[in-house]
């Protein structure tokens, strides 16, 4: 009976000690065949500009520093820079299910070719000068609940903006979509893919603005569908508990017109 209650208690602590590991790891990637994970969007660089950003992290848990790669880029009405740096980042508990990551830019970061990310945004940088990217190096913090949200914090992981301005949002690989937007009196836009039949609410992220803009220009009734062209990847609906619903982010335009 002793040897009954002894193995009962340790299978408990065992059941215990393995919960508090559980809760205490942060997971980021889907399969363990997605040896990275990307969250794009925008972010304050150390000179106070608005850079738009890849950011790539590997598998990471708190203790044990893992690997980041970053790709940053602006734009602006002067001039347009880009860059790419790679190095490490740590994970810090927080409580209440939540963590912070720190780009550890100062100590481990290198730079890196970020030429894949210039081309896919070329069309927009040719417009005005190109200067060399600023050379100095800052950590980065963020905070997540896990959930393919990184917010931008200060080194104290406080959100830096109180709104989701700089909260970078987890992606899928890039694609090509062709088919109709359209942007209802309610100013909710909707895409609908000619080749897949298939109906994308589209997130007011990346160039969303922009072919907004570009649809009142175009558009001469309500509802009217106008064709688009563009490279895009999807996100997560931030409204779906369920985390199965996904929408569109349009990142590079290629063709908009009316259609025929």
């Amino acid at each position: 009976m002793k040897n009954y209650h002894a193995l009962t208690i340790l299978l408990l602590l065992s059941i215990s000690c393995s919960e508090k590991r559980e809760a205490s790891s942060l997971v980021l990637l889907e399969t363990k065949d997605q040896p990275w994970t990307t969250f794009e969007g925008n972010m304050r660089s150390p000179e106070g500009e608005i850079m738009e950003v890849e950011l790539s992290l590997q598998e990471a848990s708190p203790g044990v520093n893992s690997h980041y790669r970053l790709k940053s880029m602006i734009v602006t009405d002067k001039y347009a820079w880009n860059t790419g740096s790679e190095g490490e980042y740590e994970v810090t508990p927080l409580g209440d299910n939540l963590f912070g990551i720190t780009l550890l830019e100062a100590k481990t970061g290198r730079r890196i070719s970020s030429n894949a990310f210039f081309k896919r945004n070329i069309d927009r940088m040719r417009n005005v000068p190109s200067v060399a990217p600023p050379m100095s190096t800052e950590d980065f913090y963020f905070i997540t609940k896990g959930d393919g949200r990184l917010t931008l914090a200060d080194d104290d992981f406080y959100r830096i903006a109180a709104d989701d301005q700089f909260t970078l949002h987890k992606r899928s690989d890039l694609f090509t979509v062709e088919g109709y937007v359209t942007v209802e009196p309610d100013c909710k836009m909707e895409f609908f893919e000619r080749n897949t039949f298939e109906k994308w609410h589209v997130s007011k992220l990346g160039l969303y603005n922009a072919i907004e803009e570009n649809y009142v220009g175009l558009a001469s009734e309500p509802w009217e569908g106008i064709y688009i062209r563009a490279l895009a990847y999807s996100v997560p609906d931030s409204t779906d508990e369920s985390g199965e619903s996904h929408n569109l982010v349009m990142k590079k335009v290629i063709a908009m017109q009316k259609k025929h």
